[in-house]
C-alpha cells in the first residue's frame, strides 16, 4: 500500500498553519479498499488517570446482560462481549453508575467511538502506585521496589521516530499536566537517544503556564509583534479558490466535495465557539489562554475542579489541533466530591461500606463527566479530514489506580475512547476474565477475583497502535510492556499464554 504525503491541505498543522481542504481521490493514487489511512505520524495518545478506583463492578460497568456473546482468547480462558448502548435517564445517557452524562455529551456517535474493558491485572500487590497506569511498575509506595525502572509508554511513543517522524510546528513531544501528585509518566534522562537512567518527567500543573509554552511564542526585546495572522477559515478559501479554479485534474465529484467542504467550514467554526470560547478556530496564535490556573483551587471540590479540567482539556486539544504537541497525560489527582472529613481513609480505605461507595461512585460519576467525556468530546468535535476527527485518529485511555477493591490492582478497568486511525473496533463491552471457578484468586479482598489479562499486554497494544512494533518497547528478552514480574500468591492469573503472548495486540477490541 502505497502511504499519501501528508501536506496542508489534509491536516490542520503547526502554528499558523491551515485547517484541512478534503481528501480529493482525483489528485491522489487510490487505495484498493477505498479507506482513508491515519498513518501513525496523524495519530494521537492521550491518558487520563485517576487515583483508588474501588468502585464496586455493578456500578463501574455495563449491565452483565449486554455480555451476551463469548470468545475463546486462550486455552481455557473465554472472553465475554456485547455492544454499547446508553439508557436514557430524564436528560442524561447512561452506560453505568459511573458513566453518566448529559445525553447532548454522551452521544450515540461518542459511545460508538468507545471501548469499556475489564479484567486487567498486575499480579502482584502493588498498593498505592502511579506506575501501573503507563508501565514503570516501580512507581509505588508499598509495592515490590526490586522491580527495572521503565519509561513509560507515553514518553516511548512520543520519543519514536516512527510516531514523531519530523517536529514540523512541534512545541512539545509530550504533555504531561493535571495535578501532580507522584509522577506517572518517566523517561530516560536522555530521551532522545533513549539511555540513561529513568526519571520523572516534570508536570505542569498550571494550565495558563502550559498554554504558554505551547502556543505563545517569545519575543525579543526592541522587536514588533508578529503580525497577526489570518483567521483559518480565510486561508482555506485561499487554498479553495486557487485549487477549485486553475485544477483541471478535478472531477466533477471532488469538485462538489470542496464545495461541501467549504459550505461546512462556518458550521464548524461555530459549533467550536459555541462549545468553549478556547475552541474557536482562529489561527492557532489567536487562541484564548484558559482564564483559570486552577493553582491554589479546592481541587476536590465538584465547582473548582470541573472549571480546572476543562482549562486542562481545552489546551490539550487546542495543541492536538495546532500540531504543537501529539501525545498527552493528565493526572486527575481530584476526588470530585465535596465531603469535609479524609477522603484517603474515610472513603477510599473504607470502599466496602455503603457510605463510601455511595462517594466513590458520585466523585468517579463526576469525574467522568467533567474531565473525561468533556476532552473527548471536544477532539471529536475537530476534524481532521472529511469524515474523521482527532478523536477518530486518537487513543484516549482512561486508567484507575485499582481494581473495585481499593489497593487491589486486579480486575481492573480501562475505557477508551477513539479507534487510534483504525487500529481499534469500538463500540464495545469487553470482559477479558476467565470466569473458570478454577481461575480465582483469594488475596486480601473477601470477594472472588477472576484473573484476566496482565496490564502490560495493554500497554503493549497502546504503542503498537501508535505505530511501535514489539521490538521497540520489549526488555530483557520478555514480550509486553514493563517488567514481566508476579508473586506465587498470583500464581493462577499467571500461565503460559500471559507471558508469552503480553505483546500480542489485545483481542477482540483491535482490528
Amino acid at each position: 500500500m502505497k502511504t499519501v504525503i501528508t501536506n496542508r491541505r489534509h491536516i490542520l498543522r503547526g502554528a499558523g498553519a491551515t485547517l484541512a481542504l478534503p481528501f480529493l481521490p482525483s489528485l491522489y493514487p487510490r487505495r484498493a479498499d477505498g479507506a482513508q489511512a491515519v498513518p501513525p505520524s496523524q495519530r494521537f495518545f492521550v491518558a487520563a488517570m485517576t487515583q483508588h478506583g474501588a468502585v464496586g463492578p455493578v456500578s463501574m460497568y455495563p449491565a452483565a446482560q449486554v455480555l451476551a456473546n463469548k470468545l475463546d482468547i486462550h486455552p481455557n480462558h473465554t472472553a465475554h462481549m456485547g455492544t454499547l448502548a446508553t439508557t436514557a435517564i430524564g436528560a442524561n445517557a447512561r452506560l453505568s453508575a459511573v458513566m453518566t452524562a448529559p445525553a447532548s455529551q454522551l452521544t450515540q456517535r461518542i459511545v460508538s467511538k468507545m471501548n469499556v474493558m475489564r479484567g486487567f491485572d498486575i499480579p502482584y500487590y502493588i498498593g498505592h502506585h502511579t506506575g501501573g497506569h503507563l508501565g514503570n511498575y516501580v512507581r509505588s509506595d508499598q509495592g515490590p521496589q526490586n522491580l527495572t525502572p521503565m519509561a513509560t509508554v507515553d514518553q516511548v511513543i512520543a520519543y519514536s521516530p516512527k510516531f514523531y517522524p519530523n517536529l514540523t510546528g512541534n512545541k512539545a513531544r509530550s504533555i504531561v499536566t493535571g495535578m501532580d501528585f507522584r509522577g506517572a509518566s518517566w523517561g530516560y534522562s536522555n530521551p532522545t537517544a533513549g539511555n540513561g537512567t529513568i526519571q520523572k518527567v516534570a508536570v505542569e500543573s498550571n494550565p495558563m503556564t502550559l498554554f504558554d509554552k505551547l502556543f505563545v511564542k517569545s519575543s525579543t526585546p526592541g522587536t514588533p509583534p508578529p503580525t497577526a495572522r489570518k483567521l483559518i477559515v480565510d486561508r482555506v478559501l485561499e487554498n479553495y479558490r486557487r485549487l477549485r479554479t486553475s485544477n483541471r485534474r478535478l472531477s466533477m465529484d471532488d469538485k462538489q466535495r470542496l464545495d461541501d467542504h467549504v459550505g461546512r467550514m462556518s458550521e464548524l467554526e461555530t459549533k467550536l465557539s459555541n462549545m468553549a470560547p478556547a475552541l474557536q478556530t482562529k489561527a492557532c496564535s489567536d487562541f484564548m489562554r484558559p482564564a483559570t490556573s486552577g493553582v491554589g483551587n479546592n481541587q476536590d471540590n465538584p465547582v473548582s475542579a470541573s472549571a480546572y479540567f476543562k482549562a486542562v482539556n481545552d489546551t490539550v486539544a487546542m495543541a492536538f489541533a495546532c500540531g504543537s504537541s501529539r501525545v498527552a497525560t493528565i493526572w486527575i489527582h481530584s476526588a470530585f466530591a465535596d465531603y469535609p472529613g479524609s477522603w484517603h481513609q474515610d472513603t477510599a480505605h473504607q470502599w466496602e461500606a455503603p457510605a463510601a461507595q455511595s462517594r466513590l461512585v458520585t466523585g468517579l460519576r463526576n469525574t467522568f463527566e467533567s474531565a473525561i467525556l468533556d476532552l473527548a468530546v471536544k477532539l471529536d468535535s475537530i476534524e481532521l479530514f472529511p469524515g474523521t476527527s482527532i478523536l477518530d485518529a486518537t487513543l484516549y485511555q482512561w486508567t484507575q489506580e485499582s481494581g473495585w477493591a481499593t489497593h487491589d490492582a486486579q480486575d481492573m478497568p480501562i475505557v477508551t475512547f477513539g479507534a487510534a486511525g483504525g487500529y481499534f473496533k469500538t463500540g464495545q463491552y469487553v470482559d477479558f476474565r476467565s470466569l473458570n471457578a478454577n481461575n480465582h484468586l483469594d488475596i486480601f479482598q473477601k470477594q472472588k477475583q477472576f484473573t484476566g489479562l496482565w496490564l502490560r499486554q495493554w500497554q503493549a497494544t497502546a504503542a503498537q497502535s501508535m505505530g511501535l512494533a514489539p521490538a521497540d518497547f520489549e526488555k530483557n528478552g520478555k514480550t509486553g510492556f514493563g517488567d514481566a514480574y508476579w508473586t506465587s500468591a498470583y500464581d493462577k492469573a499467571v500461565h503460559a499464554n500471559v507471558i508469552n503472548r503480553a505483546s500480542d495486540p489485545v483481542p477482540i477490541v483491535t482490528a
